[in-house]
C-alpha cells in the first residue's frame, strides 16, 4: 500500500501515464487494505478492542488513507468507518495514533473531502470512553 502511494507522490506515475498498471496497483492496494480490516476484526473478536497489538497501528493508518480516496464505494466507506473506530481506540493507548488522527483531519480539510456521517460521528466522540461508541 505504501509503495504505491510513494509512486503516486514522487514519480510521474498515474492513471494517464500507465492506465492498466495504475488500475492493477490501485486494486491491489484496496485489496491489501481490506485484508488489514479483516485482520483487525479478527483481533477485535478474539481479544477485544484494547488488546489489538501496537504493530497494527501503521497498517491501520495506511489502510485508512487508502480508503479515504475510495469513499464513493460502499464497501470502502464501511471499511473507512471501521478503521476510524480502530484508530480512535488506538488513540486511547498511543500518542502516535492521536497524531495520525490529526493528520487525517488535516488531509480532509485541505482536500475538502466530505467524510461519511458515521465516520464524523466516530471522530467527534474521541474523548469518550471507547465502550460508549464502539
Amino acid at each position: 500500500m505504501v509503495l504505491f502511494q510513494y509512486f503516486l507522490e514522487h514519480q510521474h506515475f498515474g492513471p494517464t501515464s500507465h492506465p492498466s498498471e495504475f488500475e492493477q496497483a490501485r486494486s491491489n492496494q484496496l485489496r491489501s487494505a481490506k485484508q488489514v480490516v479483516q485482520c483487525l476484526r479478527s483481533y477485535h473478536e478474539a481479544y477485544g478492542l484494547r488488546q489489538i497489538p501496537r504493530q497494527m497501528l501503521e497498517p491501520t493508518n495506511s489502510s485508512l488513507l487508502v480508503f479515504l480516496s475510495a469513499l464513493n464505494e460502499d464497501d470502502s466507506k464501511d471499511a473507512f468507518v471501521e478503521l476510524c473506530r480502530f484508530l480512535v481506540a488506538f488513540s486511547k493507548r498511543f500518542a502516535l495514533a492521536k497524531e495520525m488522527l490529526r493528520n487525517l483531519e488535516n488531509i480532509v480539510q485541505s482536500s475538502r473531502l466530505t467524510l461519511p456521517p458515521e465516520a464524523v460521528a466516530v471522530l467527534d466522540h474521541r474523548g469518550q470512553e471507547t465502550s460508549q461508541w464502539v
